[in-house]
């Protein structure tokens, strides 16, 4: 082969591995954990299969848009999703909660990308509690939803009575059929599954006081991502975060669970 040939594929293939590594560097796995509604799968009759949708998944795709990151979800079990993190299996958690964060000694922000989410004690219409502070809970069996961003502290109280469950549905179904008194949950949740319970005053769901905390949900990242990409992560979700795009996100989806907020919306013909 002439030299100057040679050379000049030389240059061409190393040109390419440059691009190829740089575009793979740019590749981030997100772990994805079935929690409606901020991750799910819905079944799209025009594909004619399920797609993942949710609120974190439109905050990956805007984040996807601003940036030249590409994001590639890989399903997993809430019971799997710390240890593949850990394992440097995936790049990033979403909906990680600060508490949990220091506890396995995490990387997130410093910063949450939602903050101040209220949780609620939900209750069946057809059984009302009288739980005015949060030692009444003691008197009822309580359903947690088991997610990255549950509230954690109530595991340590072992005056609860505790049913746990990754199927939120699953609780929400035993509140109203009278099986457990009270779940906690956030007002996302609780919007999420009374839409999918119905409508109908038999399965309405309802609150009775705001726990004293709230919820933060924060980006958690492997020790492997390179931190230009987690820069790249955070400054798109400030620019989200400023320019109104992330209410935009989560009031489109508040709505869609929850119909009477679009109602009060709408004016007056």
């Amino acid at each position: 082969m002439n030299k100057s040939i040679f050379k000049k594929f030389l240059a061409g293939s190393l040109a390419a591995l440059v691009s190829f590594a740089a575009s793979a560097k740019d590749f981030v796995v997100v772990g994805s954990l079935i929690e409606p509604p901020w991750k799910y799968y819905e079944y799209n009759s025009d594909l004619e299969m399920e797609l993942l949708v949710g609120i974190d998944i439109d905050i990956f795709r805007e984040i996807q848009r601003r940036t030249n990151l590409k994001f590639e979800y890989k399903r997993l079990e809430y019971s799997r999703a710390l240890v593949e993190l850990e394992n440097n299996n995936i790049d990033i958690l979403a909906g990680v909660t600060k508490s949990l964060s220091e506890k396995k000694a995490l990387k997130v922000p410093s910063w949450p990308y939602i903050e101040k989410l209220p949780e609620n004690v939900y209750h069946s219409s057809k059984k009302q509690l009288k739980t005015k502070r949060y030692q009444d809970l003691y008197s009822y069996s309580v359903g947690l939803i088991r997610s990255l961003s549950y509230d954690d502290r109530l595991d340590d109280d072992p005056l609860i009575n505790k049913e746990y469950s990754e199927d939120g549905l699953d609780l929400f179904k035993k509140l109203v059929s009278g099986q457990i008194d009270a779940i906690i949950a956030s007002d996302w949740e609780a919007a999420y599954f009374s839409r999918l319970l119905g409508s109908s005053d038999d399965v309405q769901v309802v609150t009775d006081f705001t726990l004293n905390d709230t919820t933060d949900r924060y980006m958690a990242y492997s020790a492997k991502l390179p931190q230009y990409i987690q820069r790249k992560i955070e400054e798109a979700l400030d620019q989200m975060i400023e320019d109104g795009t992330l209410d935009r996100i989560l009031d489109k989806y508040f709505k869609k669970i929850h119909p009477e907020a679009q109602a009060a919306a709408e004016p007056e013909k």
